[in-house]
């Protein structure tokens, strides 16, 4: 093998030896990059999901010097949970005990006392019952006239008139029994308004 041709396949191991050491110092530092980036997107997402979740950041809130703070109320709005409101008829049932209970809706009645027009039926929710089953038996009924011989059970809100119906409904156990009692006891035409 002559000199020359020795020298030649020499130069051109070290180029392949000089190009592989490239790609991989190329690639090293891609991979140290990418890594770099991914870990400080990685801490900075679990920063703001700290401070998302944490009631200690989130009141070190900052606002802006041209955003004035919103004036206090100057007198408390009443409890939601004070009042049963009945959206459909525009009235409200003041009761203790109002975020325990729902209604259903129907848009027919009938009663002999007048021309009813719709009722409601009220409804324990359950997270608040031993049995699940047990249900209040307690419903209001509206009019848009009513005979008058049965005017002393009916309360005139606007232009309707109103009446309670319901009937004793033993759950079971005192717990539940003791709720329907002082429910039924408050769902009464005397804590009947308009909203």
């Amino acid at each position: 093998m002559s000199h020359k041709k020795f020298n030649q396949m020499g130069f051109a191991a070290l180029e392949a030896v000089l190009i592989v050491v490239i790609v991989v110092l190329v690639g090293g530092t891609g991979y140290f990059v990418y890594h770099a980036n991914k870990k400080t997107n990685d801490t900075l997402n679990s920063a703001a999901k700290v401070a998302q979740s944490s009631p200690k950041f989130a009141k070190k809130k900052t606002v802006a010097k041209s955003v004035a703070p919103a004036p206090a109320p100057t007198t408390p709005a009443p409890a939601a949970t004070n009042y049963l409101t009945v959206a459909q008829w525009g009235v409200e049932v003041k009761m203790n005990d109002a975020g325990k209970v729902t209604y259903t809706y129907n848009s027919t009645c009938q009663d002999v006392a007048g021309s009813c027009d719709s009722s409601i039926s009220l409804q324990v929710k359950p997270e608040f019952l031993q049995d699940k089953t047990c249900n209040i038996s307690v419903g209001m009924s509206r009019f848009s006239s009513i005979d008058p011989r049965f005017a002393v059970n009916f309360k005139k809100v606007g232009n309707y008139y109103f009446e309670t119906t319901g009937s004793p409904y033993n759950c079971g156990n005192d717990v539940d029994n003791n709720l329907n009692t002082s429910l039924k006891n408050e769902f009464i035409l005397d804590n009947l308004q308009q909203t």
